[in-house]
């Protein structure tokens, strides 16, 4: 994904398809990044960088969370797609990845 790409789905005006609120970042809040992965998922760390680089150079307030995701009980609960899985407040990035229930370690 290009970035430019990534950064319209991350940081987009809030709406009701879970994207930020920018009213909570206008208050100086953070944004709640979760990023989901399977173990020796070699895009982790790549993908972190991303986040905190889209959410610096849009100056957005940012506390990452690193969760790994180690059993298919873990994946459901969690709505983890793949490794990795990039979810902002809640929501995954994608939007197209929000009404599927594949969820699981693949």
């Amino acid at each position: 994904m290009k970035r430019r790409d990534y950064e319209r789905q991350m940081f987009r005006p809030g709406s009701k398809t879970g994207d930020i609120d920018l009213g909570t970042v206008r208050k100086g809040k953070d944004v709640r990044a979760r990023i989901l992965y399977a173990e020796g998922c070699a895009n982790t760390s790549p993908t972190v960088e991303l986040v905190k680089n889209v959410a610096q150079d849009l100056n957005i307030p940012v506390n990452i969370e690193m969760v790994m995701v180690g059993t298919q009980e873990q994946a459901q609960e969690l709505r983890f797609l793949g490794s990795p899985t990039v979810q902002i407040d809640g929501f995954d990035i994608e939007p197209s990845a929000r009404d599927s229930v594949a969820f699981g370690l693949t």
